[in-house]
């Protein structure tokens, strides 16, 4: 069976999208606009890609720039190291390459794609055609040709920045940016699944799970398991359409269709265990009767289990389901599917959308873990929170539903969040009074976003959750401040934070390892100077991680030094950063990390450290398989918020790029302070403690010295994670 000629990195908890079709190349590093030319120069001595792929981003929209590394090099000769490359190659309108989304790749090559092409998929790219000879446009950025009549329109944006202004905290200055769109919601959802005969069935809800039979020998051992999900390319207004599902332990031959190539490859799963089919309506679509199937995985040569689930869209436009596989608390795979509801008959009827599961066979996950999935859907102008609960020790499987809400989240968190940035008390009877603020707001998100039921199981077994693995796309909620509290009734008189539970966070699309490594010379810490109003205990920070860990300043902390470490492969075991830093949710594309000026630019255009930059630069996972940790100790580093490609911030472009861990503050953090929490967390991680451990550890050093900020980290990592030798 011919296998797809994309394969997706391999590894667990990942979200698998459009397969790309043959002859589309993905060998290429992707910059943002905003980096200098010597920034790029002294990049390609380190990495050797074929193809550069530019991204400038005007009013709000990525425009994408498609060359040969030859000729980017070409073209910056001459330039000042200092030019920026849009500067540098003149970009503009004009000159940008169209961008087509992977799910259309298929059917655009059949009718002809256009030279220089970018592919994307949730607005990252992923690939690029055409770069078999040059482009004209190419011979233009040099030269500062005009382009021609029929595109005569460059459009040069200058964009101002507020001042740094300098806090106590470890903060910048960030103009406050309008408020985005209101989030829209999705209604319950239940869901009917008739199965194929000779197949196998889903369990109902509410039903036993069907029983594993006795196996032994090989059928001891993980073999391959195919998993794969189809549903028509468009769907009509009103008409249910089903969704077919299949488990199989052979290739899947998907019927050869107008759209896609046969997209499936294996993942472990013991014969007969038990796994968990669950469809998630995330964007205007409905399932109709159940959403849930448990299921035995094939035997070795038995049939394929085909399910087939009932799904439908209210009102015309861009839909979105996911299809996730479980083993027990393990997530498998999750594949995308995103049809288009029209308002007449489909215009390709038979059109079918495909996606397919591939990996190699993992380790399964630690004993007894607890995970928490949230999962955001939207429909008719709400939003619903749905849960997925696994809490392995204590036999809890449950699937919750928030109460549908109506508005803008950004707008009903804004007060919260504002408090949250004057959390810095001054003795013990602020931080006492402190503590009733922010305890009787974690109360009321607890019971306005859990539902009663879910609230329950947190308030009976608050005593034994001692860590909690969250999943979720969410990027305003802070869930580390929810506070735990019996359902209907006020506080307790316990102080029960989520982010005391041993909350940590990690991203859909993404495998947490669980070996931590921070290996002699590879431990590297930036901590500028900041004439004038330097921050005391960020010198203290660097002279604890040359104690524990033999780290090394990166001097001087400019960004040429920087982005020259970052542009390495696999560059270190472990970054820290000690200083200023500014993101709001609302603008989070501006988020900076503030470095110590370098060259000409004075004013901080070309200073700090963006998450763009870090995106498009950093390949962090190092040959031999080890992945970093990331520690940003500065103001609101850990905050994330929504932009065109996705979820935006400092997370998740490291988290992106493989590091192992990554700790950020979510509001701002005095310079003091910002030394408790980590001082405790490294301390406890070198002392054998997993990262869960160690963040409890580091939220009560900061609590016992009377800091309010213990509540202010946020951990992305896996709860095991450990430091070995």
């Amino acid at each position: 069976m011919k296998q797809p000629d994309f394969q997706p990195p391999a590894g667990l908890d990942r979200v698998v999208g459009h397969f790309l079709p043959g002859g589309i190349a993905t060998d290429f590093i992707c910059l943002p606009a905003s980096f200098t030319a010597g920034e790029t120069l002294v990049l390609f001595e380190n990495r050797r890609t074929s193809a550069v792929v530019i991204r400038r981003v005007v009013a709000g929209r990525p425009l994408f720039y498609l060359l040969r590394r030859d000729e980017l090099e070409t073209a910056l000769t001459g330039a000042h190291l200092d030019e920026t490359l849009e500067a540098a190659l003149h970009l503009h309108e004009s000159n940008s390459c169209p961008e087509l989304p992977a799910a259309l790749a298929g059917r655009a090559m059949r009718r002809g794609i256009a030279e220089r092409t970018v592919i994307t998929d949730e607005g990252r790219v992923v690939g690029y055609w055409g770069l078999a000879r040059p482009a004209a446009a190419v011979k233009k950025l040099r030269r500062g040709i005009p382009p021609g009549p029929a595109v005569d329109f460059p459009l040069h944006l200058s964009v101002e920045k507020a001042p740094v202004k300098k806090m106590g905290g470890r903060r910048g200055t960030l103009a406050p940016a309008p408020a985005g769109p209101t989030i829209p919601e999705t209604g319950a959802l239940p869901v009917s699944m008739p199965v194929k005969t000779a197949k196998k069935k889903g369990a109902a809800p509410g039903t036993p799970k069907p029983a594993a039979p006795a196996v032994s020998g090989a059928l001891e051992t993980p073999l391959p398991c195919f998993f794969g999900a189809e549903m028509p390319e468009e769907i009509e207004v009103g008409k249910s359409r089903q969704v077919e599902v299949t488990i199989s332990r052979e290739a899947i031959g998907l019927a050869s269709g107008e759209t896609s190539r046969e997209a499936a490859a294996p993942l472990p799963a013991l014969p007969g265990q038990i796994l968990t089919v669950r469809l998630i309506p995330k964007k205007n679509i409905a399932v109709i009767g159940q959403a849930r199937a448990d299921v035995s995985a094939p035997l070795p040569g038995e049939p394929s289990c085909t399910l087939f689930f009932e799904v439908q869209s209210g009102s015309p436009g861009a839909c979105e389901l996911w299809v996730a596989f479980c083993r027990g608390p393990l997530s498998l795979v999750t594949l995308k599917l995103k049809p288009q509801t029209v308002a007449g008959k489909p215009q390709e009827e038979g059109a079918r959308l495909r996606a397919g599961s591939e990996a190699t066979p993992p380790p399964g996950p630690p004993a007894r873990i607890n995970i928490m999935r949230v999962y955001l859907g939207e429909n008719g102008g709400k939003i619903r929170y749905r849960y997925t609960l696994w809490l392995d020790a204590l036999g809890v499987d449950q699937e919750y539903e928030s109460p549908e809400f109506a508005g803008d989240i950004k707008t009903i968190l804004q007060p919260y969040m504002n408090l949250f940035d004057q959390v810095e008390t001054a003795d013990k009877t602020d931080f006492e009074q402190l503590q009733i603020e922010l305890r009787s707001i974690g109360a009321r998100l607890f019971q306005t976003l859990f539902p009663s039921d879910l609230q329950s199981v947190f308030w009976e077994n608050r005593d034994r959750i001692t860590h909690l693995k969250l999943y979720c796309e969410e990027p305003y909620i802070p869930w580390e401040i929810l506070h735990v509290c019996e359902p209907g009734k006020s506080l307790p008189s316990e102080t029960r934070f989520l982010g005391q539970m041993g909350l940590v966070r990690w991203l859909y699309g993404h495998t947490a390892p669980t070996e931590l490594r921070v290996r002699p010379g590879r431990a590297w810490y930036v901590a500028p100077s900041y004439p004038g109003h330097e921050l005391a205990s960020a010198k203290k920070e660097g002279i604890l991680l040359k104690k524990l860990f033999d780290a090394k300043p990166v001097t001087p902390a400019t960004r040429p030094e920087v982005t020259k470490l970052l542009g390495a492969e696999g560059p270190f075991d472990l970054f820290h950063f000690a200083g200023h830093g500014e993101a709001s949710e609302t603008a989070i594309t501006e988020g900076r990390l503030e470095l110590d000026p370098a060259g000409a630019d004075q004013g901080g255009r070309l200073r700090d450290l963006t998450p763009d930059i870090v995106a498009g630069l950093c390949r962090l996972k190092a040959q031999d398989g080890t992945r970093p940790i990331v520690v940003l100790n500065s103001c609101r580093a850990g905050k994330t918020g929504y932009q065109l490609t996705g979820l935006g911030g400092f997370a998740p472009a490291f988290l992106e790029r493989e590091a192992a861990v990554f700790v950020g503050a979510l509001w701002m953090i005095g310079d003091a302070p910002a030394l408790t929490f980590v001082q405790a967390f490294y301390q406890a991680l070198c002392s054998g403690k997993v990262v869960a451990e160690a963040v409890s550890a580091g939220r009560a050093a900061a609590f016992k010295a009377g800091d309010a900020t213990y509540l202010a980290y946020v951990v992305y990592a896996d709860p095991f994670a450990r430091l070995v030798a």
